[in-house]
């Protein structure tokens, strides 16, 4: 059962710091949707919506949270609300007007209770399958510089578990790179590659024999909660981003990939790594889940991982913002230069063991959800 965190009400300096990051996070992270750039905007005017999030985990305390919290009460509402009358995901259609203003208000007031368990209780756990049109190309490049046809994945900071399905979902890059079929039911992930960049066409696909992931709070894909929970996490207007989502959800329950709670991941990932049979390449993966590890927390993981990449000799693919690096020794440099100016880009950083140490690579960057990748190789 899920408890509720009791915290501290947060004070003006807070409050304040919280109003500059959902006008960043309107201006930088979500500027393609109206609806939640006029949320986020409401939002950093308002101190009673603000305060909301003082109910959350200090690293936790970000725009996407409490966007994901009202938009999970609308699921749970439905057209009742006059809130839903804005939410694609509901059928709503009404477009962002100076009314929105005063019905968000009179929404956060009514459903304060429902707001702040959700708040209390959940984590951003986006499952965005779409990143895996990267991930895939960067698993076939690990495995083909480490000379096995057989992986083992794990998926760090996993939420449901989807990202385990790399092998299985199809990926169509357009006329940009040749597609990959999709397994059985499983959904088809719609990319790009820009730039001059391309993943070799003679790679042999590796064949994925064990998977897991660790989390230190996983949603279960049998639960309706959690399930509203994770399409919550997706932005109402995405309509494709939500229709792949409904699409993953059976097969990965049909799959039973497995999901693993753990309160100290880090040390489940070395462990898992070093008892995997020694005939499978293991390869470790996190996305966008670095950035809510405490400073602490993210060093000594950073350091486990390229400890165990000089000694096992396993992959270890990191798919973070730019600003989060996991090492100042990267070829080629960490900069943006070579991709679009994209805020939030994902940038897929591969470690692997060359000459007894861990040597990390950018190999490339991509839209967060994975609509477009910039492919720089070894």
């Amino acid at each position: 059962m899920l408890s509720l965190r009791m915290t501290a009400p947060l004070g003006p300096a807070e409050i304040d710091q919280l109003a500059r990051f959902f006008r960043y996070f309107a201006e930088r992270e979500c500027s393609n949707d109206p609806l939640y750039v006029a949320l986020c905007h409401v939002s950093a005017e308002e101190p009673a919506l603000l305060s909301l999030l003082s109910a959350a985990e200090v690293r936790q305390r970000r725009p996407n949270l409490l966007l994901a919290a009202v938009h999970a009460t609308i699921l749970r509402l439905g057209a009742s609300e006059r809130l839903g009358d804005y939410f694609a995901s509901i059928g709503g259609s009404r477009p962002v007007d100076d009314a929105l203003h005063r019905i968000f208000l009179d929404f956060a007031q009514s459903h304060r209770d429902a707001l702040l368990a959700l708040i209390g209780t959940r984590t951003t756990q986006t499952n965005e399958i779409g990143r895996c049109a990267a991930f895939w190309p960067v698993l076939e490049l690990a495995a083909s510089l480490a000379g096995s046809a057989r992986v083992a994945i794990l998926d760090f900071g996993s939420s449901a578990g989807l990202n385990l399905g790399v092998d299985f979902y199809g990926y169509d890059y357009g006329a940009t790179a040749t597609a990959k079929a999709a397994r059985g039911n499983a959904p088809t992930i719609r990319s790009s590659f820009i730039g001059g960049g391309r993943p070799s066409e003679a790679t042999t696909p590796p064949t994925v024999v064990e998977r897991l992931g660790v989390d230190v709070a996983p949603l279960d894909l049998a639960n309706e909660d959690d399930r509203t929970w994770l399409k919550a996490c997706v932005w109402p207007s995405d309509t494709e981003r939500r229709e792949r989502l409904s699409a993953a959800i059976p097969l990965a329950l049909e799959q039973r990939w497995r999901v693993a709670r753990h309160e100290d991941c880090t040390a489940a990932t070395i462990a898992w790594a070093r008892n995997i049979d020694e005939t499978l390449h293991p390869v470790i993966l996190n996305s966008w889940v670095l950035t809510y590890l405490s400073e602490e927390a993210r060093k000594r993981h950073v350091t486990a991982l390229h400890d165990l990449v000089a000694e096992r000799g396993a992959s270890w693919v990191s798919a973070e913002g730019s600003a989060l690096r996991i090492s100042d020794d990267l070829a080629p440099p960490l900069d943006d230069s070579a991709s679009p100016d994209q805020p939030g880009s994902s940038h897929w950083i591969l470690s692997r063991r060359v000459g007894g140490r861990s040597v990390s690579t950018l190999v490339a960057r991509s839209h967060p959800h994975g609509t477009w990748i910039d492919w720089l190789g070894v």
